[in-house]
């Protein structure tokens, strides 16, 4: 039972982070800044991920041998490094494309949302049930 208020709160700050991105998004494609959004989207996406694959990697390091569990914590941090490595060089590969200024940025998105949720009112933010 521990295990559904972790689930609850992680799709609740995904949710909140690529609503963020379309938002954002939305706006810059809306000022003719086209390549901006598109970096800050994939920046975002990247992010989600990361913080997704880090929430599911977690749980799985408690009650193993140490040894496993840094092998299993390096492995988990090379892949999330290359997720947002991969972000990174799409981005500075295809620069007519996608904007690295604002995929930068987008790579923060989910801290961004952490702190967010962490400082404004409960009223300002709707929590992960769905009430205000």
């Amino acid at each position: 039972m521990k295990d559904k208020p972790q689930k609850a709160f992680v799709k609740d700050v995904i949710r909140k982070t690529l609503l963020l991105a379309v938002a954002l998004s939305l706006i810059l494609v809306g000022l003719g800044y086209t390549t901006w959004a598109k970096g800050f989207a994939l920046g975002s996406l990247a992010s989600v991920l990361n913080f997704f694959m880090m929430a599911s990697f977690l749980p799985r390091l408690l009650g193993v041998k140490r040894g496993r569990a840094e092998a299993l914590s390096l492995f988990s941090i090379i892949i999330r490094f290359a997720v947002m490595g991969a972000a990174l060089a799409v981005s500075i590969s295809f620069p007519q494309t996608f904007s690295i200024y604002a995929c930068v940025p987008g790579l923060f998105a989910v801290q961004v949302c952490l702190v967010v949720n962490h400082f404004l009112p409960d009223w300002l933010v709707a929590k992960a049930s769905g009430s205000g």
